[in-house]
């Protein structure tokens, strides 16, 4: 089943990301807590992996724009971009 990217954006909220987020690090043990990843955040909001090529890098990107604009706008929170 496609990804409706457009959906999943349009219903993403700075409150939903945050109780998302929130959620997340509370399951983490507690020296872990301070940063949730994004593959997570994707997981729980998106809950399917990616389309194999361009659309489902064009999703992922969308996604963590969202996402980056989000937090950067919330009080308390920050975005780093991971290096793996």
């Amino acid at each position: 089943m496609a990804i409706d990217m457009a959906r999943i954006l349009a219903e993403l909220t700075h409150d939903s990301l945050r109780h998302t987020i929130d959620r997340l690090a509370a399951d983490l043990p507690a020296e872990q807590r301070n940063s949730v990843m994004l593959n997570a955040i994707w997981d729980a909001l998106v809950g399917e992996e990616l389309e194999p090529g361009a659309r489902g890098w064009g999703d992922y990107l969308a996604f963590k724009r969202a996402v980056v604009q989000l937090v950067g706008e919330m009080a308390g929170m920050r975005f780093v971009e991971a290096d793996s």
